[in-house]
């Protein structure tokens, strides 16, 4: 009788064993595909991320572009007023308006990176390094800064500037009217040190704005290549 007690004792001992050495298993193979989910979102989100930077980077280079073809006009202007003498300042100006009176911001397409936020997946990118560098570059007040210097400076030229060549010529070319207001020759325009002066400070923030978009670039560069990596 005591050895079939202890038969009995020592089989339901095994039992227990093999049920906890069977949940073990199970709970590591459920850890394996729970990890093998989490990889795939991680590809999924950094995917998408990376797709949104590369259209950063064209976005930039465009801003670039036409940055430098603003302060080719820029240029262009000052120089037209320097060597003036018929009195046509304000065609000068207004040969040029269209390019001066806009600007081009930088802002990224957060898209990616907005959703991994919204559903609280940010603990799923495993480099520290890079869920670092990814909060930084995405917490950046680009909207602020240096770009909302230059719409500001951008709406100082037009409200300053729209008044000064609404000459007499320009109303008879635009609108096929003659109006009796002053004519390009009654507008000195290149004797206006205030005009002068926005045209300055409107160089000066391109260049502030320029050197923003190249480090941008870098930092965009760089992620890129964090997220290939991962």
């Amino acid at each position: 009788m005591e050895n079939k007690t202890s038969k009995y004792f020592k089989y339901a001992i095994g039992e227990i064993i093999l049920v906890v050495i069977g949940i073990l298993i199970a709970l590591q193979i459920n850890n394996l595909n729970n990890k093998t989910i989490d990889a795939k979102k991680e590809k999924t989100y950094l995917t998408e991320i990376k797709e949104n930077l590369k259209t950063d980077l064209i976005a930039i280079d465009s801003a670039l572009i036409f940055n430098k073809t603003k302060k080719e006009a820029i240029l262009n202007v000052l120089q037209g007023f320097s060597n003036s003498t018929s009195g046509n300042d304000a065609t000068i100006l207004n040969n040029k308006v269209m390019t001066l009176g806009v600007y081009r911001h930088f802002f990224p397409n957060d898209l990616g990176f907005t959703n991994l936020i919204s559903a609280e997946n940010i603990g799923l990118i495993r480099d520290d390094d890079l869920r670092k560098l990814l909060l930084k570059f995405y917490s950046f007040d680009f909207k602020g800064g240096i770009q909302e210097r230059m719409r500001l400076v951008t709406r100082d030229f037009v409200d300053y500037t729209a008044p000064r060549i609404s000459t007499k010529e320009n109303f008879e070319t635009v609108y096929n009217v003659s109006l009796d207001i002053p004519s390009d020759r009654d507008v000195a325009l290149s004797k206006d040190q205030q005009l002068l002066s926005l045209l300055w400070i409107m160089d000066l923030v391109i260049d502030f704005q320029n050197n923003l978009l190249i480090e941008t670039k870098k930092d965009i560069q760089n992620l890129i290549s964090a997220i290939e990596n991962q």
